[in-house]
């Protein structure tokens, strides 16, 4: 399924209602909501989950603010020009780092997959981060 077609798009907005949802419960126990960042996050989660890119939870502050600053230096200059720039890179070379790792799994399971089916004993599931195929 491409994330552009219009089940794509209907599976984000349903990840981004499931975490609005489970904002407000949260918001519920707290004195004060900071709205700005709380969407910047809500939103940063709804789309990792929707683009396949693994978010721990020690990373979200970080990726969260990443994306928020590369969307407010795209209309910027000078100093917000330059975080933003910087925020993409950092994305950029997680990027790579991810690619890289999903590459090397694969290449893992790849050559087991192929002997399997030479010997005609069945397929094997090969996962990854941006999806599963069979092989």
């Amino acid at each position: 399924m491409s994330l552009m077609s219009p089940a794509g798009i209907k599976r984000l907005a349903d990840l981004s209602a499931e975490q609005w949802d489970a904002y407000l419960a949260k918001w519920e126990s707290m004195r004060e909501v900071v709205l700005l960042s709380q969407t910047h996050e809500i939103l940063a989660r709804a789309v990792c989950t929707w683009s396949g890119v693994p978010l721990q939870e020690s990373e979200v502050k970080e990726r969260t603010n990443d994306l928020a600053l590369m969307i407010d230096a795209s209309g910027g200059f000078g100093l917000r020009y330059w975080r933003g720039r910087q925020a993409r890179k950092r994305a950029e070379n997680g990027s790579a780092i991810l690619s890289t790792k999903c590459a090397i799994r694969r290449s893992r399971w790849t050559r087991p997959a192929r002997f399997t089916r030479l010997l005609g004993t069945g397929t094997r599931r090969v996962s990854c981060s941006t999806g599963t195929r069979q092989q």
